[in-house]
């Protein structure tokens, strides 16, 4: 079932999932739950109700591997490209790390258009 990321919490009290799949959070999220940070909250808590569950989580957006979870993690990623040394461009999401606040060097970076 797909759920929007806000509407977490509302389905987990009544069904019990098995794996929660996270595939980005980026700012597009602005105009309906304000701060990036504030959705992933509300994933939380969410996720929190459910910690039984696995995550299925996109290794290449950060934001995911911020909070410790009692919840078993499967990551998944993209490697189909010859590693350099990147960084993210200023106006882009995932130029800092959320947890240690440095920035981040990328093997190689794609945003879908």
């Amino acid at each position: 079932m797909e759920v929007d990321e806000a509407n977490i919490v509302r389905i987990v009290k009544y069904f019990k999932p098995k794996a929660f799949v996270f595939t980005n959070l980026f700012r597009d999220q602005l105009d309906r739950y304000s701060e990036l940070y504030a959705t992933w909250d509300r994933m939380l808590a969410g996720v929190r109700m459910a910690p039984e569950a696995t995550i299925i989580a996109n290794a290449d957006d950060p934001i995911f591997n911020t909070v410790e979870l009692p919840n078993p993690r499967v990551w998944y990623g993209f490697n189909d490209q010859p590693s350099s040394d990147l960084e993210a461009p200023a106006n882009t999401d995932g130029v800092v790390c959320p947890k240690c606040h440095h920035i981040i060097h990328y093997g190689f970076i794609t945003y879908g258009a």
